[in-house]
């Protein structure tokens, strides 16, 4: 390496730190927005509906109860629900996951092509990254950048578990066969609340545990639409978060 290229490389790599700040902040950024404009299309009909429920409420306790009255505010209030219901169903719609026209990989190239910004995760978390690809793999047919999505948020995760009295956490991404499927399993030493077995993929709006649980809900998503599975089963001093995709056919 010359003098030159020496210089550069530090370079190279701070820009490409600063790259993924910017990646993650803007993702920050979007989440953002998107909860600010939930919260205010649900705002409006679930305003109106407690309202609509406390006046017919005072309409039936009364002496000489207003019934037609209040079954007209039932009825607008049986509306106003049915419309905020449509209302999530059209968001719902907007944000499903399609997959894109899938071509044949090997999961080792998908991997192969993110292991610099999978090294540059670790050592945001100041953690130890190990990669195991095991011989001899089956193809599989995948939208590449969604998988590759995948493995990134399964990689975060898990360094984001780590415990804290741990000064350099460790996480292994490991791909096996497992008869007509590729499974790839990544290991961490975080540790994990009793129900992450059974609540690791549901987005949580109340708690940091599991972490991540909005890129896990995508991964989810992303996997099954890909007609795989994922799981998370707890270890002993850890945690696996695994998911499986079938083989591409001959």
């Amino acid at each position: 390496m010359t003098r030159q290229q020496a210089a550069r490389s530090p370079a190279t790599g701070e820009a490409a730190f600063a790259a993924s700040r910017v990646a993650d902040a803007a993702r920050s950024a979007e989440l953002e927005e998107l909860a600010a404009w939930l919260a205010h299309q649900m705002n409006q009909p679930l305003g109106a509906i407690a309202a609509f429920a406390q006046a017919g409420s005072r309409m039936l306790a009364g002496p000489n109860p207003s019934i037609e009255q209040a079954a007209a505010l039932f009825r607008e209030i049986a509306r106003l629900a049915l419309d905020a219901g449509e209302d999530v169903s059209r968001i719902r719609a907007r944000h499903t996951v399609e997959v894109a026209p899938a071509n044949r990989y090997r999961i080792a190239d998908l991997i192969d092509a993110i292991e610099p910004p999978l090294r540059r995760i670790a050592a945001r978390y100041h953690g130890r990254l190990e990669i195991d690809v095991g011989p001899e793999l089956p193809e599989i047919r995948v939208d590449a950048p969604r998988i590759q999505y995948v493995v990134m948020s399964l990689v975060r995760s898990g360094f984001a578990a780590a415990d804290p009295r741990l000064v350099t956490p460790h996480v292994r991404v490991e791909t096996r066969a497992d008869a007509d499927a590729v499974v790839t399993s990544v290991f961490d030493d975080g540790a994990h609340p009793a129900a992450a077995d059974h609540d690791a993929f549901d987005p949580s709006l109340e708690t940091a545990a599991p972490p991540l649980g909005l890129s896990l809900a995508a991964s989810r998503s992303i996997v099954e639409a890909h007609c795989g599975t994922i799981g998370f089963e707890k270890l002993h001093g850890g945690g696996r978060t695994w998911f499986r995709l079938p083989a591409a056919e001959p």
